[in-house]
């Protein structure tokens, strides 16, 4: 099943002048594989392109790396994030 993402943005702790915005997306989870496709972004060679990420879950820790071989040189970044249950 595909749900939405609303707009976010990140700027990179390298460049402090440096922020991108991916806009909207639609993502898809199996359980463990993580997919995003941009549907919007600030930068037109984004929309469309499909990004695979790896999700752990180990008690109130959700992680979340990637994308995946291949796909970080289209990113142009790799991905660490943890969500912890409050």
């Amino acid at each position: 099943m595909w749900s939405r993402l609303p707009a976010f943005a990140y700027k990179t702790n390298t460049d402090s002048a440096y922020t991108m915005d991916f806009g909207d997306m639609k993502y898809k989870f199996d359980g463990k594989l993580y997919q995003e496709t941009y549907l919007s972004a600030q930068d037109d060679k984004f929309i469309g392109q499909t990004f695979h990420y790896n999700v752990t879950i180990s008690n109130d820790t959700l992680t979340l790396t990637g994308p995946q071989d291949g796909e970080v040189n289209k990113l142009g970044a790799s991905v660490l994030e943890i969500f912890v249950r409050e």
